[in-house]
């Protein structure tokens, strides 16, 4: 019940740094979209074995979060959780390409600088995708999506996906709790005790996002115009945009060039 609560606190606060007030959340959500999905593919388009060209794009995420007044230790807290898992993908690299790699007076194994690489993309990676989602939160990536043109089952089923999941996690801790305040605070279900209990938490998390669906039905919600006032590009957006893609562009030329 613990990990669910955290994990349902944790998607609570991304949305609620989405919305302070900051130069970086008052742009228009195309221009923080643009720049992290730039910065990601610049980050993923390096060999795999370019270490030492990586470093320079460390810089990104502390100097974004700073602009964006977004705490960053909280952020790089929710990337560590997930660095276990970039470690078993790539801990083998180490042990099957063992080229002898020069990198001044020292001599490593090629896969030594591979699996490197590999933790550096993969901890920035997640966190620009936390940055992306603490700055313009679902909505915010909506407005995006649309913007960009991309059609409206795609933005409309990853908007019903997030909601529901976030269902899902609240009724899931409603039932872990009821179960705890009713079986004298044991410390977790045995298995003869779930049965029915996966089945019975999914339809009730159907009904209730059934039930908010016809609330906001109500209150003029339609999936043909579910973001409200539209908001146009100013200068400033392009300009923001047009700065970070200038960078991320020469850093990749620079390496083409070294």
């Amino acid at each position: 019940m613990v990990v669910v609560t955290k994990q349902e606190l944790q998607f609570r606060k991304f949305e609620e740094l989405a919305c302070i007030s900051s130069g970086v959340h008052r742009l228009h959500p195309v221009a923080p979209f643009l720049v992290i999905l730039a910065y990601i593919i610049t980050l993923t388009s390096y060999p795999s074995d370019a270490f030492i060209n990586l470093i320079p794009l460390t810089l990104f995420p502390p100097i974004f979060a700073r602009l964006a007044r977004l705490p960053l230790g909280l952020l790089v807290r929710s990337t560590l959780k997930v660095l276990p898992l970039i470690i078993v993908i790539g801990i083998l690299h180490p042990l099957i390409d063992t080229r002898p790699m020069q990198i001044g007076s020292f001599t490593l194994h090629h896969g030594w600088l591979v699996f490197a690489s590999l933790l550096i993309k993969g901890f920035l990676t997640i966190l620009a995708n936390f940055l992306l989602i603490s700055t313009l939160g679902i909505s915010g990536l909506q407005r995006a999506m649309k913007t960009l043109g991309l059609p409206p089952v795609f933005y409309l089923l990853f908007t019903m996906v997030y909601r529901y999941i976030m269902l899902l996690m609240e009724e899931v801790y409603r039932v872990l709790r009821a179960y705890e305040l009713r079986s004298g605070r044991k410390p977790k279900l045995r298995a003869q005790e779930w049965g029915s209990l996966p089945g019975g938490i999914l339809l009730r998390t159907y009904e209730q996002g059934l039930r908010i669906q016809h609330a906001m039905e109500m209150r003029g919600y339609s999936p043909k115009q579910p973001f409200g006032k539209e908001q146009s590009l100013e200068r400033k957006d392009i300009l923001f945009a047009a700065s970070w893609l200038a960078v991320f562009v020469c850093l990749r030329m620079e390496f083409f060039h070294g």
